[in-house]
């Protein structure tokens, strides 16, 4: 056990070095979540394209060369820098919607390009996205039905699919190629669940072009039809019932102004909108317009988070496969042979078959330091090592070397004369290990001592032999656990949607990394205390390592816009977390053996932090206490106890006139620092290195009018592209 922890503790100062990069890649998580989502949004709709294209051969999806959510100055965009007249874009995006009574509205989109060959070969294809959010947290479910698609005014081969949170139009037809020219295409259809209503107002917060075309858009406009518009058009043929009108273009999440409002009410942009820029609108009108249709339905954002649907239910099944797994294990292991505690009983005597040193790494589940110190005390007390104390002097040359304490040295010996001792196979190895050839004498306060070191290796694997029967293995289940989590993700990519499924496979192994670290600073800090204070600051600079990891990408993971997400897939890594959580937290950690040993580590330590006088006078005639309390004392040094024992042994030392032949009154301060002297003469001397060291959805605030909107915002939306 040591052996790994030295090699872990090595490993984890050479990634000491990578602290600065690793802040660094905790702060670009941090500061690219913006851009993640961006990505997200762009990606979806043509990834959604992507299955309809592989069904007839030579359909392309343009992959833009900008990146998402990084606005490029207009200089480099818009119409003051010469282009060749000739490349493929869109000439024109031009929509109508009509609100009807019922409060479904009738759109008519006219998308004129110009095609070379390049991409637009068959046709194009056009997404809508199924589903939006409002900053409020409600999401609304879309419905579209596509009436008429037309090409130049003539009906045109379509089909539809959709495909995660979008619907894909796919227009053309793969066995007929377009000759270089202008084409014009009308998408007629009905989309309900797209408004929003408010105590006094409804509002039509409605992305126009959509912000996912590779396109550059020459020019785009927008005009809204209320209900019954005849009677309230004014000269220039606006409906005075409209409140208000607002417009935004650009990226998406931009606040750009380059659009203009007509005098009849409609919208039309300014200047030409790049690849990836659109047009939002935002029209406001009295609520008793639209009274008689139904208000606008919300989806409960926890339905999405939980619920999946038909096509993604297969993100749920490493969630049910991690649950009967867990199960499954939990009968085998604990329910079937009838796991359970023992009842814990104070023990007044050593327990038979268990040294000190076995009691702790019975309680602690490792090896320590002070579980070596307190076996080597426990051979002090049987009399098979002699240990012997002096006060070393002070130190000269100078002020600061007389500032040094004096220190207790403490020397190990083999034990002479007075009573015959039985020594075990242990102890006879021990005694070669430690005074081998012509050395009798150790002196403790020397650090990094080769025989201290063998001999805790030694001591070490007695108890590690062990383990296998006393502690159940935890770690192939607690893998399996992770690889069904991850799997999660994979199908994501396989199945639904390539760019949220690795984005969130990375992500989530940066997490896992960094909790992984956390996780094992606590259990040190918490379950291996000697380890700890022979690492020094390495926890705190674990700690630097996995902070910036945790906290950066889990802001990546939990700022992706819910409605964007596939419906039951944050729900699914959720409760597959939690129920990792609750098998490591809960999982049990002993056999039975080991509960069995636990039980009498508990009762001897019930019986130890007590040290009741009256007890032991009880217990053991005068002529025997002195040795009760010496072979007690190293048992009361492993469980953390010693202090309390040590005391009561002094002060039964001096009452009864008593001595000890082996514990100088039984003093704490001296088996402390025997304890200390130990760690430090068993430990491995630091390995030197030659190298140095260095250190969307809308913006939603009631109304988009109110200046909280945004370009890609609302409903609507979505993109297209050329096949």
């Amino acid at each position: 056990m040591t052996s790994i922890f030295h090699g872990w503790i090595s490993a984890a100062a050479r990634l000491l070095r990578l602290t600065p990069l690793l802040w660094l890649l905790g702060g670009l998580a941090l500061s690219a979540s913006p851009y993640v989502r961006a990505a997200d949004r762009w990606a979806a709709p043509q990834m959604a394209a992507l299955p309809a294209a592989e069904e007839s051969e030579g359909y392309d999806i343009l992959v833009s060369t900008a990146a998402p959510g990084i606005s490029v100055p207009d200089v480099a965009r818009h119409d003051d820098i010469p282009r060749n007249p000739r490349y493929e874009r869109i000439l024109s995006f031009d929509a109508l919607g009509s609100i009807n009574p019922n409060g479904t509205m009738a759109v008519e989109e006219t998308i004129k390009v110009y095609a070379t060959g390049d991409q637009i070969r068959r046709g194009i294809f056009r997404t809508l996205p199924l589903s939006w959010n409002r900053q409020d947290g409600k999401i609304f479910r879309v419905d579209y039905q596509v009436e008429q698609i037309l090409r130049d005014g003539h009906p045109e081969a379509y089909s539809e699919k959709q495909q995660g949170n979008t619907l894909t139009i796919r227009i053309g037809s793969a066995d007929r190629l377009l000759d270089a020219g202008e084409y014009t295409y009308v998408i007629r259809y009905q989309v309900s669940n797209h408004f929003s209503r408010f105590p006094e107002w409804d509002e039509l917060y409605w992305n126009v072009t959509g912000n996912g075309w590779p396109y550059d858009i020459d020019h785009a406009s927008f005009r809204l039809k209320l209900p019954d518009a005849a009677s309230y058009l004014n000269e220039n043929g606006l409906d005075s019932r409209l409140r208000t009108i607002d417009t935004y273009t650009g990226y998406e999440g931009d606040k750009g102004t380059q659009a203009e409002i007509l005098p009849d009410g409609s919208v039309r942009t300014l200047s030409r909108l790049a690849a990836e820029q659109g047009l939002t609108v935002v029209y406001t009108w009295p609520r008793d317009i639209l009274a008689s249709a139904p208000a606008p339905a919300a989806s409960s954002p926890w339905a999405h988070f939980f619920l999946p649907t038909e096509k993604t239910m297969v993100l749920w099944v490493p969630v049910l496969l991690m649950v009967l797994y867990y199960l499954s294990w939990w009968w085998r292991n604990v329910v079937k042979p009838g796991l359970k505690m023992p009842a814990v009983i104070p023990l007044y005597d050593t327990p038979e078959g268990m040294t000190p040193g076995f009691v702790r790494y019975v309680s602690k589940r490792s090896y320590d330091d002070i579980a070596f110190s307190s076996d080597l005390l426990d051979m002090v007390a049987r009399r098979v090592l002699s240990l012997s104390s002096r006060k070393q002097e002070k130190a000269s040359g100078g002020f600061l070397a007389s500032l040094v304490q004096k220190r207790e040295a403490h020397w190990l010996s083999p034990a002479t004369g007075g009573r015959t001792v039985r020594l075990s196979d242990t102890d006879r190895t021990l005694l070669k290990i430690l005074f081998s050839g012509k050395r009798q004498k150790i002196n403790l306060g020397t650090a990094h001592q080769k025989p201290m070191q063998n001999a805790l290796s030694t001591l070490e694997k007695r108890c590690t032999d062990q383990r296998s029967a006393l502690f159940m293995r935890r770690a192939r289940p607690l893998w399996c656990g992770v690889g069904l989590l991850l799997l999660i993700p994979i199908l994501c990519a396989i199945f639904i949607n390539v760019p949220m499924g690795l984005i969130t496979v990375l992500l989530s192994l940066f997490v896992l990394f960094g909790l992984g670290i956390i996780g094992g600073v606590l259990h040190a800090i918490f379950n291996a205390r000697g380890q700890v204070m022979r690492w020094g600051c390495m926890p705190v600079f674990l700690f630097l390592i996995a902070a910036p990891i945790v906290g950066g990408f889990s802001s990546v993971l939990v700022s992706l816009p819910l409605s964007r997400l596939p419906a039951g897939y944050p729900g699914a890594l959720l409760i597959c977390f939690l129920v990792l959580v609750f098998y490591t937290i809960k999982a049990p950690r002993y056999t039975q053996a080991g509960l069995n040993a636990l039980a009498t580590a508990k009762g001897l330590k019930r019986y130890l932090s007590a040290a009741e006088e009256h007890r032991f006078e009880t217990l053991y005639p005068p002529d025997k206490r002195v040795e009760h309390f010496e072979k007690m004392l190293p048992y009361a040094l492993a469980l953390g106890v010693g202090k309390t024992w040590a005391d009561t042994f002094s002060q039964y030392l001096i009452t009864s006139g008593s001595m000890s032949e082996v514990f100088a009154n039984g003093d704490w301060g001296q088996v402390r620092s025997f304890s200390d002297s130990c760690r430090s003469s068993s430990s491995a001397e630091p390995s030197r290195s030659s190298g140095g060291s260095s250190g969307s959805g809308s913006g939603y605030s009631g109304s988009g009018s109110s200046g909280g909107g945004s370009s890609g915002g609302g409903s609507g939306g979505g993109g297209g592209g050329g096949w």
